[in-house]
C-alpha cells in the first residue's frame, strides 16, 4: 500500500469536491466496518493516493451497504484503488459481491497468467457454474478476470504492453471455448463435417478464427472491439448422426451455424451485457460478404479483389482460435499479398489519403483537437504510419513484419528507418 511522503501532500479535504458529502460517507464506513472508528484514518490516507477519493468513497458506501466490507486493509485497500480509478470496473465488482471476495483474498497480484493459465482457470469457472447458460459463464469470468487484470494495471505491477497482452490471451481463450461448446452441440445434431481428401480418403474439414486489428495485434484494451474473419479448410457433408441421414448437411452450412453459434455467445446483448462486441466487417466483401468463408475463396479474394487498406488490415492478422494448422496455411497465404517485393508509391499515397479522409471526418465534428484515437497526431495516425513504413520495407525485410505496434515501433528503430529519438517519443 504505497503512500506518498513529504511537506506537499496535502489534506484529503483539500481535494474533494465536497468535504461534507465525503464526510458523511466516512460515517456509513465506519458503522460497516468491524474497526470502527480505526478504519478512518486509514482511508483518510489511502484516498490520496487514487485519480478520484470522491467517486472512491461513494463506491466504497455502495460495497458496504449492499455486501459488507473486509476486515483486512490490504483487501480494502484493493478496492479503494478500483473505486477510485475506474467505474466500468467499480460497477463489475458491486454487481458480483462474490468477485469481490475473490479479488479479496487473491493473492500475490505480481504475476501475470499466460493463455494455458486461462484456459485452466476457465475450465474451473465453467465447471462451477454450469447452471448458467454459456454466455453469461463466458461474460462473468471475462469480468472477474478484467478486475484483477486492471488492479495489476493500476498498482504499476504491469507495462502496458504486458496489459493489452494478458488482455488478448484472455479474449483468445473465450474465443475458443465458445468455438469448442458450440462445436460440441453442432457434432451432436449433425456429425463431422467431412470432405474426401487427394487420395479418396474421407477426412475432417477444419475451422480457424484469424483476429486482425487490437486483438489480431495482441494490444486489445479494456473496451476494444475484437475484428474476426471465420475460415474452413474444405466444402463437404456432415457425417449426420448414425442411422439418420437426414441429419446430414453441407460443410458451408454446418460451418457458418458454428460462427453463428460463436457470435451468439460472445456478442448477443443480454440484461447483464455482452462478452465483446465483435466486428466481422473486415472480412471479404464486408458486411455483405459471407459470414464464413472457405480458405480458398479467401485466397482468392484476396488475390484479385482486395484493396489496399485491406492488405493493410492483413498485417495484424493472427490465428485467435481453432485449428491451428489451417491458421497458418492463411497466414502464410497472404503474406506474399500484404508484402511485396519492391516498394509500392502508390500505397503511401493511399496511407495519406486514408489520412485526410479521417481529418475531414473529424472537421466535421470539431473534435479534431480532442480525439486522441482519430485526431492530428492521434493514434490512429500513429498506427497508419507505422503500418505504411512496414508495408514498405517488409517486403525485402522479414524482419519488420510484426503486428504488435509497440514492437513495430522498436523494430523499424532497429533498422533505422525512424530516428532513436522518435521511437522514444512515439512508444510514450
Amino acid at each position: 500500500m504505497p503512500v506518498k511522503a513529504g511537506p506537499e501532500r496535502p489534506n484529503l479535504p483539500e481535494i474533494l469536491e465536497n468535504p461534507e458529502d465525503a464526510s458523511r460517507c466516512l460515517d456509513i464506513v465506519r458503522s460497516h466496518h468491524p474497526d470502527g472508528d480505526g478504519i478512518v484514518p486509514f482511508l483518510e490516507e489511502q484516498l490520496l493516493e487514487v485519480p478520484d477519493p470522491d467517486r472512491a468513497l461513494r463506491n466504497l458506501v455502495q460495497l458496504a451497504e449492499s455486501s459488507g466490507l473486509p476486515a483486512e486493509r490490504e483487501s480494502l485497500f484493493r478496492f479503494l484503488v478500483l473505486f477510485g480509478s475506474s467505474q466500468y470496473l467499480s460497477g463489475i465488482l458491486l454487481r458480483n459481491p462474490d468477485f469481490a471476495r475473490w479479488l479479496g483474498r487473491f493473492g500475490s497480484l505480481t504475476d501475470r497468467r499466460s493463455r494455458e493459465d486461462f484456459a485452466q482457470e476457465l475450465a474451473r469457472f465453467h465447471f462451477t457454474a454450469s447452471g448458467s447458460d454459456d454466455g453469461t459463464i463466458l461474460r462473468k469470468f471475462k469480468d472477474r478476470e478484467y478486475l484483477r487484470i486492471g488492479l495489476r494495471d493500476y498498482l504499476y505491477f504491469t507495462e502496458v504492453g504486458d496489459t493489452t497482452e494478458e488482455l488478448s490471451d484472455l479474449a483468445d481463450v473465450l474465443l475458443d471455448k465458445s468455438l469448442v461448446l458450440t462445436q460440441q452441440d453442432l457434432i451432436r445434431s449433425f456429425g463431422i463435417p467431412q470432405f474426401y481428401d487427394p487420395q479418396g480418403r474421407l477426412a475432417e474439414a477444419r475451422f480457424t478464427v484469424i483476429s486482425l486489428g487490437k486483438l489480431g495485434g495482441r494490444e486489445l484494451n479494456y473496451s476494444s472491439d475484437i475484428d474476426l474473419l471465420f475460415l474452413y479448410s474444405h466444402d463437404g457433408e456432415t457425417s449426420g448422426q448414425l442411422g439418420n441421414p437426414g441429419t446430414q448437411i453441407s460443410n458451408r452450412d454446418w460451418f457458418t451455424r458454428l460462427g453463428e453459434g460463436i457470435l451468439e455467445k460472445l456478442a448477443c446483448v443480454s440484461e447483464a451485457g455482452r462478452v465483446f462486441r465483435v466486428d466481422m466487417d473486415l472480412r471479404p466483401g464486408g458486411r455483405d460478404g459471407e459470414l464464413v468463408q472457405s480458405l480458398s475463396a479467401v485466397q482468392s479474394y484476396y488475390q484479385v479483389w482486395s484493396r489496399g487498406w485491406e492488405r493493410q488490415a492483413l498485417l495484424k492478422a493472427r490465428r485467435s482460435a481453432g485449428d491451428g494448422e489451417l491458421g497458418q496455411k492463411f497466414l502464410a497465404a497472404i503474406s506474399g499479398l500484404i508484402y511485396r517485393p519492391s516498394a509500392d508509391p502508390a500505397f503511401a499515397a493511399e496511407v495519406a489519403s486514408i489520412q485526410e479522409r479521417m481529418a475531414e471526418r473529424l472537421a466535421e465534428t470539431q473534435k479534431e483537437e480532442r480525439d486522441l484515437k482519430h485526431g492530428w497526431g492521434g493514434i490512429r495516425e500513429l498506427e497508419l504510419s507505422l503500418q505504411a513504413l512496414q508495408l514498405i520495407h517488409g517486403g525485402q525485410d522479414p524482419w519488420l513484419r510484426e503486428g504488435n505496434s509497440l514492437r513495430a515501433l522498436h523494430r523499424l528503430s532497429d533498422r533505422q528507418l525512424i530516428s532513436t529519438e522518435q521511437h522514444e517519443a512515439l512508444a510514450r
